[in-house]
């Protein structure tokens, strides 16, 4: 074998206007449907909330706003000024549009 010779012999010729068979390229396929909406629920602690934050913030980042509901729970109950205080107006001075403040 020299000058890149295979061991195996050249290739035979194609005839004219005949293609080789190869893989034939896949049609059109059914057009997938589009997300319009996510919705997301989850309950978590302090920690696992700051972990998820970056998450819908991409979501925010990629949709312009999104819709955040928060419920949260404690039996003994809330105590009012501090709820205020180191909840509500931290929303609220976040600059986000505050729709909805209930107490159940």
């Amino acid at each position: 074998m020299r000058n890149g010779a295979s061991a195996v012999g050249p290739e035979p010729p194609v005839p004219p206007g005949t293609e080789p068979p190869g893989p034939i390229p896949p049609g059109p396929g059914p057009t997938p449907e589009k997300q319009t909406t996510v919705r997301i629920s989850f309950s978590a602690n302090r920690q696992q909330l700051f972990a998820a934050w970056n998450g819908l913030a991409n979501l925010a980042d990629d949709a312009g706003t999104v819709n955040v509901t928060v419920e949260a729970r404690k039996d003994e109950g809330f105590d009012q000024v501090w709820l205020r205080n180191a909840v509500i107006e931290p929303v609220e001075e976040s600059g986000a549009s505050v729709t909805l403040v209930s107490r159940l």
